[in-house]
């Protein structure tokens, strides 16, 4: 009998606390193995194999290869996760600036946001460890 996941854990395939790639089953750590980026629905909806599936990086790109899609800048999703890297990786295979251009920079304002927060918490527990 399998045990119900919760959404949270549905939505960021996480399994056991660990976030594993549905089709090399790889465990996804950002160092050996990267997540893919997130996709726009349409884009997810050909590589998928169901809409909730985490995939690595290596898995999504071999999937659209033998699919025969074609993952440009207008595939991802303007959000803060896929500001770094995967926003400059694609842009660079551009030949001119996404149409939506103003949600890729209001994704970059809080990209930065978030990163100045975790900086800020960094920077207050190293001060509260020396004490």
């Amino acid at each position: 009998m399998t045990m119900p996941m919760s959404t949270f854990h549905d939505l960021t395939g996480q399994r056991f606390g660990r976030r594993v790639c549905q089709n090399c089953l790889r465990n996804i750590d950002h160092r050996a193995v990267q997540l893919a980026p997130m996709l726009l629905d349409e884009v997810w909806q050909q590589l998928a194999e169901n809409p909730k599936d985490v995939l690595c990086v290596d898995c999504m790109f071999n999937r659209a290869a033998a699919r025969k899609i074609t993952l440009s800048l207008a595939s991802l999703k303007p959000c803060p996760f896929n500001v770094s890297p995967w926003f400059n990786l694609f842009l660079g295979k551009e030949s001119a600036p996404p149409a939506n251009m103003d949600a890729w920079e209001a994704a970059m304002r809080e990209d930065l946001m978030m990163r100045r927060q975790v900086e800020l918490v960094l920077n207050y527990q190293q001060k509260a460890a020396l004490r």
